[in-house]
């Protein structure tokens, strides 16, 4: 990241920020410290002041966000808030100009991502979808991983954002390219959870201990991103703004049922995505009595 504002450089009309969450107000905050002339927007209007704080404007609305930034980056929890704050009564359509720019962060359908983008074609906006990976902590350290989807000219356009929040930015393809990435990821780091949680029950049932089963599977065939990061949900279930709800653990199995949604469409049979939906909340709840949370 710099400070000297060169990462603004070609967006006379400013930037915009919806969704200011565990990812999203980091992400926010980089840009900021970048130098983006940025404009933010939350339900929440805690969620805000870091942000303005740290010199950014806030917008109360999509729409008056919209009237005075050329990109908006959306970063809101799901399909129905995306589809409230771009395309609602009082959405980024109503007042972006032709030319604008709309950027799809949040983890959505593909479906969705494609019908916004017809709705917003219409419009004369322009839609890439660059949903992210990597935590809040990737997030704090600009560091995250984008997953893009979206036309050659758009996607180029957004390279000065992505540099700043992402340390790697890969094109899958098309527009909804991004979004359907996003839900294979999820579908390998939630499948390789479950079953190294199952495995830490068997080894603790042995009186095996955890940490030293996780440093035996970092040096073998055993081996992945999650047992690398071992502790990564365990912390977020800790900290999360939503921790100790029903509202966190409902996102933990979003994206697996939307992977379920996404394969039927497609006439996909996923039988693990199907289980692992079905177990991705109580075994994350079990994990959370087990940790005392």
């Amino acid at each position: 990241m710099t400070d000297d504002g060169a990462g603004a450089a070609g967006f006379e009309g400013g930037v915009g920020f919806v969704g200011l969450g565990n990812i999203g107000q980091p992400m926010a905050l980089a840009l900021v410290e970048a130098g983006f002339d940025l404009t933010v927007l939350d339900v929440r209007e805690e969620a805000t002041r870091p942000c303005a704080q740290a010199g950014a404007r806030v917008a109360w609305s999509p729409r008056e966000l919209a009237e005075s930034c050329e990109v908006v980056a959306v970063a809101v929890v799901d399909d129905a808030q995306a589809e409230s704050v771009v395309a609602g009564e009082d959405g980024l359509l109503a007042a972006t100009r032709p030319g604008g720019l709309v950027v799809l962060h949040s983890t959505l359908l593909p479906a969705t991502v494609l019908s916004l983008s017809q709705r917003a074609a219409a419009a004369g906006v322009a839609v890439v979808d660059a949903p992210v990976s990597g935590g809040d902590a990737a997030a704090r350290e600009g560091a995250l991983t984008v997953m893009v989807g979206g036309d050659e000219a758009d996607v180029e356009r957004c390279r000065p954002l992505f540099d700043v929040i992402g340390g790697h930015t890969l094109v899958m393809g098309p527009v909804g390219a991004g979004a359907a990435t996003k839900l294979a990821q999820q579908l390998m780091i939630y499948c390789n959870q479950l079953a190294a949680l199952e495995a830490m029950r068997l080894a603790g049932a042995h009186d095996i201990d955890e940490e030293q089963l996780a440093r035996l599977a970092r040096l073998s065939t055993a081996d992945s991103w999650v047992i690398r990061n071992w502790g990564f949900f365990d912390r977020l279930m800790r900290e999360h703004p939503q921790a100790g709800s029903d509202e966190l653990y409902r996102f933990f199995s979003k994206d697996l049922f939307d992977v379920v949604v996404t394969a039927r469409e497609d006439g996909l049979s996923l039988p693990l995505a199907g289980l692992a939906s079905q177990l991705v909340r109580p075994a994350f709840q079990e994990r959370a009595r087990w940790l005392g949370i």
